[in-house]
């Protein structure tokens, strides 16, 4: 689940229904600006939070997300959004 605006995307996600072995430790958040090829760590959470707030967007530019959990044994798959993200006013 996604919530935009102009300037910062919250968004949500569910576990991962395999922990791959070994308790999560965490999640490791990506975004992709346009139609750029390169993923950039935009932030981490611990394995209890499952919301991530990514600040300082562009208004009218979109954005990809991805998140993947992570242990001890490294970090999983990613999850990326279905579609891009446009930073602006919801309803404007």
């Amino acid at each position: 689940m996604v919530d935009r605006h102009k300037d910062y995307v919250t968004m949500t996600w569910r576990p991962p229904k395999s922990d791959g072995g070994a308790l999560i430790t965490g999640y490791v958040i990506e975004r992709r600006e346009g139609s750029r090829t390169t993923w950039n760590k935009v932030g981490e959470t611990s394995s209890e939070t499952l919301r991530y707030k990514a600040t300082r967007l562009t208004e009218g530019n979109e954005y990809t997300f991805r998140v993947a959990a992570e242990n001890s044994i490294g970090v999983g798959e990613f999850a990326a959004t279905d579609r891009a993200i446009k930073a602006d006013v919801p309803f404007g």
